[in-house]
């Protein structure tokens, strides 16, 4: 077998799991987010700079990189990991809400794939 051939189609299968993979995630923050509109879970009523800040990258960030992905792999990927990362700098380990990490990743997961897929892509050649 070819091995370029293999890595080509890795990528393709990479790439389609990852597009799957962010439909439901992306349908799953916007069920989560009209939600939370419609019947508000009230919490502790004060919101502070920081999460107004985390918001921007969790889940906004996320998902506007997943939505990129689609038509530039790698730029999307990258934007959906800082987020990710930065939502953990801002949230989870000042609070060590650690417990918080396994759906995080399982959130940004097709961004790590998109990744992945970008770079198995055999590049084409500009003439």
């Amino acid at each position: 077998m070819n091995i370029f051939k293999d890595r080509k189609r890795l990528a393709i299968t990479l790439r389609v799991v990852a597009k799957i993979w962010s439909i439901l995630v992306i349908a799953f923050l916007l069920f989560m987010f009209v939600g939370e509109v419609v019947y508000p879970h009230g919490g502790e009523g004060f919101v502070d700079i920081t999460e107004i800040i985390a918001m921007i990258f969790f889940p906004f960030g996320i998902v506007g990189g997943m939505v990129i992905s689609w038509k530039w792999e790698r730029i999307g990927a990258i934007m959906t990991i800082i987020s990710l990362f930065i939502f953990y700098i801002l949230i989870l380990i000042p609070r060590t809400a650690l417990r918080g990490i396994p759906m995080s990743l399982l959130i940004a997961g097709p961004g790590f794939l998109f990744l992945i897929s970008s770079f198995l892509s055999p590049k084409e050649k500009k003439s």
